[in-house]
């Protein structure tokens, strides 16, 4: 209860703009038009109640080959005091599952996520409130380690299917990615 909510306590308005020319350019009476924060603050707002459960298993079937699955459910939080519309709305099934492992210099990964739709409101107003859509991504890592295993030189691929998504209704579109990493290691 008591939850912490961060959120716009006021706003420009065209008989209060912005201090500096360069900060609003644009004449004033469009600031009636799209309110634009002028400053955030937190608040304790109403009882929200969650329930979910987490479920996940790690083996080792073969030598240097590790397997992976998870699985998450979150039901609808249960919100008092506060309108349900301005509370985030989780996605109710996360999945995972994933193969790595290693042979001889070589490193691989391979992995598969799920993610359901979830609904943000922790963004200004309710003009900007949303809804994210599920989204899988297939992602890959393949590797060579050097020097007695200290230096590895991998390609990690996230999203190889480029199929695009938002984890946030503000969020960056996120199609493919893929990088170059070189890592170095010593004992001490």
């Amino acid at each position: 209860k008591d939850n912490i909510d961060f959120y716009t306590s006021e706003v420009y308005s065209p008989s209060d703009p912005p201090m500096f020319p360069e900060a609003w350019p644009l004449p004033p009476f469009l600031l009636a038009l799209v309110p634009l924060p002028k400053e955030f603050s937190y608040r304790n707002i109403g009882q929200i109640d969650n329930l979910g459960l987490e479920l996940g298993v790690n083996a080792r079937p073969f030598p240097r080959n590790e397997f992976m699955a998870n699985f998450t459910w979150q039901a609808d939080p249960d919100v008092t005091g506060i309108p349900v519309l301005e509370v985030n709305k989780p996605p109710s099934a996360i999945f995972s599952i994933g193969w790595s492992g290693w042979y001889e210099s070589f490193l691989y990964s391979v992995t598969v996520n799920y993610t359901g739709e979830a609904y943000w409101a922790d963004v200004l107003d309710a003009r900007f409130h949303g809804w994210t859509e599920a989204y899988t991504t297939l992602n890959a890592t393949i590797g060579y380690s050097f020097l007695n295993d200290t230096l590895d030189l991998m390609v990690r691929a996230t999203n190889l299917t480029n199929e695009t998504f938002q984890q946030h209704v503000f969020g960056d579109i996120i199609g493919r990615r893929v990088v170059a990493e070189l890592a170095y290691g010593w004992n001490y």
